[in-house]
């Protein structure tokens, strides 16, 4: 079963935000400070969601589509990242499912999905999925 993250994203976000800091110091040749907030790094993340929420619609990228989703093989689970539809489309054709391309935000699509996966070990299906560049990984 997917668990919850393995990184403390604040944490390493608030780090590297840290470090972005002190090597424009560092390149502009001047002394200062750099302060990073661990909440405003950890809500960097998630800015793609929180701009659409503001527009008043529903973020996409919440496991709802099938482009963004986990997804149970024969022996475990894959995560699948496939926004743009150029990876939407390898996907399905990496399944041999290309009636599934114009179908990229149809919920009903994830149990169909999750019927073709389940055909596929977690090696077998990531090896498919790359060999037609879809962001895939284990979670």
């Amino acid at each position: 079963m997917p668990r919850p993250l393995t990184v403390q994203v604040a944490d390493v976000g608030s780090a590297l935000l840290c470090v972005i800091g002190v090597l424009t110091l560092l390149l502009r040749g001047v002394g200062g400070r750099v302060e990073v907030s661990m909440m405003e790094a950890a809500l960097l993340f998630n800015t793609l969601n929180m701009a659409i929420t503001y527009e008043g619609a529903d973020p996409s990228l919440t496991g709802k589509y099938p482009f963004y989703n986990v997804y149970k093989c024969r022996d475990g689970y894959i995560t699948i990242g496939a926004i743009e539809t150029k990876f939407w489309r390898g996907l399905c054709r990496a399944l041999n499912r290309e009636d599934l391309i114009n179908r990229q935000f149809d919920k009903e699509v994830i149990n169909e999905l999750s019927r073709e996966f389940g055909k596929y070990t977690v090696a077998e299906a990531l090896k498919l999925l790359w060999s037609h560049d879809v962001p895939a990984a284990p979670p």
